[in-house]
């Protein structure tokens, strides 16, 4: 937190803004915060960092002389809404934040190396795509091993996706099946005779062993091209402000948002293997937190050291956004829980984008306040395409209220896009204790008054029964 000294800075310096008065030094651009003040004019764009041949007691951050470590960029970059920076990690790394926590950073882009190209394919065919399936492409190239390059990125580069990255869900000896970080309000294939790229990431971002890592107080920063590895448990985004992390790939124990962070997925490859907080997931938001999910962002278990983990989890006043397509691969057990004033919503419901959670797989799908859980939830569903093996697509209870998106095509062990009121007992679509589940199979139906068909002393047995009571008894009725 700022000094008063700081605060009487900031307040200073405002004023004199204010007055058309030359500013001096200050908070505004960053020396409050222990940042030595930096000519924004003068500052380098970019600052290079090589943690192999970097010094950071002679470097002076340029591509010839760059910094050995990121704190020392940080210390030296100008942290401003008009002079945003740069910083270029050079080489394979590893780097890090520096220590367990790292908070007030704002307005940088923190990049690693460009993705390194590890196979170059021409699509031949394009097989069975859809907004169920996906981008899926066929090629006459070298074959490949099943599942060689799943997680890893593509960059299309020709067509009408040319320069558009995406996320390998799966591949077989000369087909992948992509998910694609195009925004819009269709869905964009690519043509017979394009090209793309398949990339594998270079610099890797390595995490403290054995602890959980903060982000604090954090804001109008990217983060791209990298690879996060480590024993860490969770890579924590407190108090941050879009925390945009870009084209990464995440391979530690999981990610939380909380106490009103907000960070974005995009374009992403998450790998985590969620081996503790068993009662949180992959990716978690709780707590005033905001994660999003989005441009082709995959949730896959490959790494997983549990079947019954959780899968991605909205808790106790955190919010799951989707923003455009996301897919998910080896769901296991407990797929996507809500509770706890969890809510689950989505970007732009009105049809500037579309938003779909596809390739759902596991026993029990979107769980909503159920048994492990409490409280009141909202779940504003994207499109849901996959396969769930028990009875039901969405499974509610506590009041919750859920929309399942109108276009979703999940298959059951009852029928397409099932859902349960009752917490997975029955096939309602609304229950006594308030929750309605919208869009599903049944669907919801408004309630019209009839005439009570029991008023016996008896309490009523359904929900429709009781409100027949009520409506009859209101006066005018």
């Amino acid at each position: 937190m700022s000094s008063p000294s700081d605060f009487d800075a900031q307040a200073s310096r405002f004023v004199s803004l204010l007055n058309g008065l030359p500013p001096s030094p200050g908070a505004l651009d960053g020396s409050a915060n222990g940042r030595p003040y930096v000519d924004q004019d003068t500052a380098p764009t970019t600052i290079y960092v090589d943690s192999a041949a970097g010094n950071d007691a002679f470097g002076d951050g340029t591509a010839s002389s760059p910094y050995a470590t990121l704190q020392k960029a940080f210390a030296v970059a100008p942290q401003s809404p008009n002079a945003p920076r740069t910083i270029q990690c050079v080489g394979a790394g590893p780097y890090n934040f520096g220590g367990r926590a790292v908070s007030d950073l704002y307005f940088l882009t923190i990049k690693g190396e460009d993705p390194v190209v590890v196979d170059t394919r021409t699509i031949t065919s394009i097989g069975a795509s859809s907004a169920a399936n996906g981008i899926v492409v066929d090629d006459a190239d070298t074959a490949m091993t099943v599942d060689q390059h799943r997680g890893k990125m593509v960059r299309f580069t020709s067509g009408p996706l040319d320069g558009q990255y995406g996320v390998i869900h799966s591949n077989a000896a000369n087909q992948v099946s992509i998910l694609n970080g195009l925004q819009g309000t269709s869905y964009t294939l690519p043509a017979v005779g394009n090209t793309y790229d398949i990339l594998d990431w270079v610099t890797e971002m390595d995490f403290p062993e054995g602890n959980d890592y903060i982000l604090s107080s954090c804001g109008a920063c990217t983060v791209q091209n990298f690879r996060f590895t480590g024993l860490s448990k969770f890579l924590f985004c407190n108090d941050t402000d879009k925390l945009d992390f870009q084209r990464c790939r995440f391979e530690i124990d999981g990610i939380l948002t909380g106490r009103g962070g907000s960070m974005f997925l995009s374009t992403c490859s998450v790998a985590n293997r969620g081996s503790t907080f068993s009662d949180w997931g992959m990716v978690t938001s709780i707590t005033q937190g905001m994660l999003m999910l989005r441009n082709g962002t995959l949730i896959d278990t490959e790494r997983t050291t549990s079947d019954s983990r959780r899968f991605i989890s909205a808790l106790t006043n955190g919010t799951i956004e989707t923003h455009g397509e996301v897919g998910f691969r080896g769901m296991g057990t407990k797929g996507i829980t809500i509770r706890g004033s969890g809510v689950v919503r989505l970007s732009a419901r009105l049809g500037s984008l579309f938003n779909i959670w596809r390739f759902i797989s596991c026993s029990r799908g979107v769980r909503i306040n159920n048994s492990e859980g409490w409280g009141w939830a909202a779940a504003d569903l994207p499109d849901l395409y996959g396969s769930i093996s028990g009875n039901y697509a969405v499974e509610a209870t506590g009041g919750a209220r859920v929309r399942l998106g109108s276009n979703s095509n999940i298959t059951t062990g009852t029928s397409p896009n099932a859902v349960s009121a009752d917490n997975g007992a029955t096939a309602v679509a609304r229950h006594v204790d308030g929750t309605i589940v919208v869009g599903g199979a049944p669907d919801y139906q408004e309630y019209t008054p009839g005439t009570p068909g029991n008023w016996s002393a008896t309490a009523p047995t359904t929900i429709a029964e009781a409100l027949d009571r009520l409506a009859a008894a209101s006066p005018g009725a």
